[in-house]
């Protein structure tokens, strides 16, 4: 993508303090234990992440918010379970299985939570407000996806075997960064190989496209229904990103993660199910689940 700018994730482990005190935040207000691709990208500019996190903050730790994002994933998981069989079968010990499954369901229950902020930035940086006025419960339920903390393969410690793979992704799915997804599934290249490989055709089939669209229009109408509602104006974002050149940057940030978070969902979704070995799953419960003992 010559002509666009480039979206370059800050490290988790050498962010500034401030990014990496609301990098907590963000997993502990979430309930998920990786850092979201997207925000280590706004991590670039530590002041408009603040901003973004403060003002989107009070309706993520909400339990409407979680029950929308919640059934996000649900139909996403319903949807897939129709018309994906997947045709591959790779060799893994009971413990790695777990270990996968986990971690995709965890995804899945941070992804749409994700989606719906995306949503809600992307009408912020069209100058309105997001959500709507009125009363939210606060979130109340055990969340144990929290621990423990996921090890991701970032491009600089991967293999030339997963750099290539990162690659395919990429160019395939026409996305500017590799997702955490990815990373972490990394682990097991015995698993996401042979699952990319059985997953990439389906990426044109009609049904894909149906339920990505799906998607984003759940992550829209959900953002209709944030409480409290968000609101950032024009001059504080300006202000915060302190270069004015730096704009076009940002606001292509913003588009490309909330155009990438649809199909992320789906095929996260198809990945479990490839990782179940076709069998029928259900949506990660409210709650979640305990982490499987290494």
């Amino acid at each position: 993508m010559p002509d666009k700018p480039q979206i370059r994730p800050v490290g988790r482990k050498t962010a500034p303090a401030q990014v990496k005190a609301l990098l907590d935040d963000i997993q502990d207000t979430m309930a998920i234990p990786w850092p979201p691709t997207n925000w280590l990208a706004y991590g670039l500019y530590p002041d408009v992440m603040q901003l973004f996190w403060e003002r989107l903050r009070p309706a993520v730790a909400t339990e409407e918010f979680l029950n929308d994002a919640l059934s996000i994933t649900e139909h996403a998981y319903r949807e897939a379970s129709r018309w994906y069989r997947p045709n591959f079968n790779p060799v893994l010990t009971d413990e790695e299985r777990a270990r996968i499954q986990w971690e995709l369901d965890a995804f899945e229950f941070g992804n749409p939570q994700l989606l719906i902020q995306q949503a809600a930035l992307s009408r912020i940086l069209r100058w309105e407000a997001a959500g709507q006025s009125g009363p939210a419960h606060p979130r109340l339920l055990p969340q144990r996806y929290r621990q423990p903390e996921m090890h991701l393969i970032e491009e600089r410690q991967a293999s030339d075997m997963i750099l290539q793979l990162y690659e395919d992704i990429r160019r395939t799915l026409d996305v500017p960064v590799i997702s955490a997804d990815y990373e972490a599934l990394a682990k097991w290249p015995q698993f996401l190989q042979p699952a990319w490989d059985d997953i990439k055709p389906c990426l044109n089939r009609p049904e894909y496209r149906s339920l990505q669209e799906e998607i984003a229009r759940m992550g829209q109408e959900a953002e209709a229904r944030l409480r409290p509602q968000v609101e950032i104006h024009e001059q504080e974002i300006r202000a915060a990103l302190g270069d004015p050149a730096e704009f076009d940057t940002l606001e292509y940030m913003v588009s490309e993660f909330t155009r990438m978070m649809p199909g992320l969902i789906v095929t996260d979704a198809l990945l479990r199910i490839g990782a179940a070995g076709g069998q029928p799953i259900s949506a990660p419960p409210p709650e979640g689940v305990a982490a499987p003992v290494s």
